[in-house]
């Protein structure tokens, strides 16, 4: 799921900064996902950008 999740392709129309920013943070995420072993291994701080990509996207669906 997380895999999948990972591929999908995103079309966002937004600023160049915005852009930027969001696509580092999700190479941070990836990143961490590749790296956990198990949920005990999860850095929360390093995912805490994948809550606020996911509020940012619930609100462009709005």
């Amino acid at each position: 799921m997380i895999q999948s999740s990972l591929e999908q392709k995103l079309e966002i129309v937004a600023n160049w900064k915005m852009l930027i920013d969001i696509q580092h943070r999700m190479d941070e995420i990836e990143t961490e996902l590749k790296r956990v072993v198990s949920a005990d291994a999860v850095d929360m701080e390093k995912l805490a950008g994948l809550k606020s990509l996911i509020e940012l996207f619930r609100a462009v669906e709005e």
